[in-house]
């Protein structure tokens, strides 16, 4: 809980306002049409135009003038002698174009490449969004321990819960966050008072980066085939990280149970 919020604000935060600004840079010549001064464009808008770029690829498409146009002015100051206006692109060499990457983009349609990777885009395309609403301090508020803890002393109800804590994690709150949420209950029960919240803690070998230790799962089945099971938990360092699995395993069974 009290490692979150400074990480929050220590990192995500100034990385937000960092992406989204173009940088020391203001002005790197003027536009002759507004007279208006120029700016590089932000990594975020890097990203978006990236993205729109992306999408139009994962349809199978070339991309539209409009398109083309948009980034060339984005991307190359006024006063480039490589800066243009409005492109476009003669029909014959669009048609041309569309003529080869057609059945291309037909096979990896088929395949169902292109659907996934449109999936994935529309997934990260929310990203440049989220970094410009953090940049503008949507997303600014520092709550402290205390009133985190009496939100969820207020608010959790959830009726079963699994806390699992690690054996070698210096920073682990685990035991703290299991008392806030007996109090939580004691709190419900005072309502309702025939509710139970099942709470149970485990305590497994590990460190806090334990969870993020297991590697993709075709790899770790190829080793296992290979290898074995366990000599390759133990060779990829992934034991530990499976033994979460194991456990999250068994109390799931246990709900439905």
């Amino acid at each position: 809980i009290t490692e979150a919020v400074p990480f929050f604000e220590e990192v995500v935060s100034p990385l937000s306002v960092a992406l989204a600004s173009s940088g020391n840079v203001t002005m790197f010549g003027e536009d002759p049409d507004t007279g208006e001064s120029w700016s590089p464009p932000s990594a975020v808008d890097v990203m978006k135009l990236s993205l729109q770029l992306a999408k139009v690829s994962a349809q199978g498409n070339i991309p539209s003038d409009e398109l083309i146009s948009d980034i060339a002015k984005k991307t190359l100051p006024p006063v480039s002698p490589l800066s243009p206006g409005d492109v476009v692109l003669p029909s014959a060499i669009r048609e041309s174009l569309e003529t080869l990457i057609n059945p291309v983009s037909t096979a990896l349609n088929e395949s169902g490449v292109l659907p996934f990777t449109g999936q994935i885009v529309e997934v990260v395309d929310q990203i440049p969004d989220l970094i410009l609403e953090v940049a503008e301090g949507v997303k600014d508020f520092v709550p402290t321990p205390d009133s985190i803890a009496a939100v969820a002393k207020k608010a959790y109800r959830a009726r079963k819960t699994l806390l699992i804590q690690f054996d070698n994690d210096g920073i682990d709150e685990t035991e703290i966050l299991e008392d806030i949420l007996a109090e939580a209950e004691r709190i419900m029960r005072m309502k309702r008072p025939m509710v139970t919240m099942g709470l149970e803690r485990k305590v497994l070998q590990g460190g806090h980066a334990t969870p993020l230790l297991a590697p993709p799962a075709t790899i770790a089945s190829r080793a296992e085939d290979i290898l074995g099971s366990d000599e390759a938990k133990e060779r990829l360092l992934y034991k530990q990280a499976d033994d979460i699995v194991e456990e999250l395993s068994v109390w799931l069974e246990g709900l439905v149970d």
